[in-house]
């Protein structure tokens, strides 16, 4: 006896979807033998939630909270109450559809916290077992970088230490960083220009430029926070009296979410440049951070924009108007309400230069997601190890 379910998605292999657009799926039900079928239902979820631990022994203390988007069941078969129904064996297909509320945060899988959007789906055998699937799917909430007005704007930053070598004062030591702007998107370089003045008398054995991501983690007014370095450059050695010139290094930027995570209250991401110097023999490096916004819709030259473009608001988003059309709409699906929703952005109204591509990301945790349930014993139940995928631009050579 042989019996499968599991789910895939209608016209979308990149099983990426923003907020207001229709998930389509299909429920896939296998059996090679006569099956007593109560129901089979889809559930679509999506919530964030955070996890941490503090303290240890007696004065352990766990931390935690859950933000619900939306859940919905929906029965694709169901016999009467209490009843079932002789299922020969075959193949059967359950399509269904869901309708994305218009404001939900973008995925995020963060290990102590994550943004998650599940379809689950569920046959329930009399008097056998019941057999549970899901499969993982990518929201985005667009960030836009065009209704941000501090992307546009350069940046700088700088810090000047003296220190001491042997008991004497030695020259004062000069780190100064400066960006062209602010706001980055995926796949697009960050262009450093930074200057490093070694007036002291000790060396710098290293400076480096890293792209750095930040996460804070929120449970009922307890807070904690994850530092993650995404990419780095660096230079050599400066010695005395030298000084070194950063002119246009490039740091590239990985498939990472958007700042801010928009629409969830219990996660925020921050990025930032952090410049640092390792000094020889002293205890005085240098390190500070530069802010930048990650979006998901890259900066466009000004003569491009309307005369008074968007900027930040709390106005319901529209659909991107280059994402694929959808008319199909589900029947009597009733969505939960938002609850507590951060602030959010105005969707972008014109297209990028092209739609970008989807790349998994390459900063965050992966979760084990069941992908199939199966009694067969070659097939058994199989595991796929999820990331979020999230617009990726390759900058033109």
């Amino acid at each position: 006896m042989v019996v499968n379910v599991s789910i895939s998605l209608v016209n979308n292999p990149s099983a990426v979807y923003y907020p207001g657009q229709t998930v389509q799926a299909c429920v896939q039900f296998h059996s090679t033998v006569q099956n007593r079928v109560k129901g089979i239902y889809a559930k679509f979820k999506g919530n964030s939630h955070t996890s941490w631990s503090t303290g240890s022994g007696d004065n352990k203390q766990s931390h935690s909270e859950t933000e619900q988007y939306f859940k919905t069941e929906i029965p694709l078969f169901q016999a009467p109450e209490g009843d079932y129904v002789e299922m020969q064996p075959g193949n059967y297909g359950y399509p269904v559809n869901f309708l994305l509320p218009q404001v939900v945060p973008s995925s995020f899988e963060g290990g102590t916290g994550y943004v998650r959007y599940l379809i689950k789906a569920k046959v329930r055998i009399k008097g056998g077992t019941d057999y549970r699937v899901q499969h993982p799917f990518t929201v985005i909430f667009m960030l836009d970088l065009n209704t941000i007005p501090e992307a546009r704007l350069p940046a700088q930053m700088q810090d000047t230490k003296t220190g001491c070598c042997l008991c004497c004062k030695t020259g004062p030591v000069t780190c100064m960083i400066r960006l062209d702007k602010q706001g980055f998107v995926p796949g697009e370089n960050i262009k450093i220009n930074a200057e490093v003045t070694n007036n002291g008398t000790s060396s710098i054995h290293m400076t480096t430029v890293s792209l750095n991501m930040t996460t804070v983690f929120k449970a009922h007014g307890s807070t904690t926070s994850r530092s993650k370095v995404l990419s780095t450059i660096s230079h050599g050695a400066v010695g005395p009296r030298e000084s070194d010139i950063w002119s246009g290094d490039q740091l590239l930027v990985l498939s990472t979410p958007p700042s801010y995570l928009y629409g969830c209250s219990i996660i925020d991401i921050q990025y930032s440049c952090r410049l640092a110097a390792d000094m020889e023999g002293s205890l005085m490096d240098i390190k500070f951070d530069l802010p930048v916004i990650i979006g998901t819709i890259p900066l466009r030259p000004l003569e491009d924009l309307p005369l008074q473009p968007p900027t930040m608001s709390y106005g319901q988003p529209s659909e991107p108007s280059w994402l694929p059309s959808n008319d199909q709409q589900p029947d009597n699906i009733a969505l939960n309400n938002m609850g507590n929703a951060g602030p959010i952005t105005t969707q972008p109204g014109r297209p990028p230069d092209a739609p970008p591509s989807y790349e998994e990301c390459m900063t965050t945790n992966r979760v084990r997601i069941m992908r199939q349930n199966s009694n067969s014993a070659d097939q058994g139940e199989e595991f796929s190890n999820f990331a979020p995928s999230y617009p990726y631009y390759k900058e033109k050579a």
